[in-house]
């Protein structure tokens, strides 16, 4: 999308092209998670949806921050999750998005 002339309705800025593969990158080689539908917002974010029966999640990357906001499809009730400023962010979008681990680290003395 970077990559598309500044005029396309599909450009979206480097950074936030950068950012948002990224962090998918990291999201899907850490967790099982289902690849998501890719679109852009305006020019200068990513976002990334899914569907869960009647939810759609919206995951949206822009160049310095990301937020994950929840529509009820056939209520049309939205829910905006408040993932915080500072590193416990890419906690918090884990457990939102529901991911599970591919893999653990024991760090008990029981191994």
């Amino acid at each position: 999308m970077a990559d598309l002339p500044a005029d396309s309705d599909f450009h979206v800025d480097e950074e936030a092209a950068v950012r948002a593969s990224n962090l998918l990158a990291v999201m899907s080689h850490n967790f099982a998670i289902i690849p998501p539908r890719v679109m852009p917002q305006d020019a200068d974010s990513v976002v990334f949806t899914w569907d869960h029966g009647n939810l759609k999640r919206y995951l949206t990357v822009d160049s310095s921050d990301f937020g994950v906001m929840d529509l009820n499809k056939s209520q049309r009730v939205r829910c905006v999750h408040d993932l915080g400023g500072t590193a416990d962010a890419y906690t918090k979008l884990i457990e939102i998005i529901g991911a599970e681990p591919l893999s653990s680290t024991n760090t008990g003395g029981n191994a």
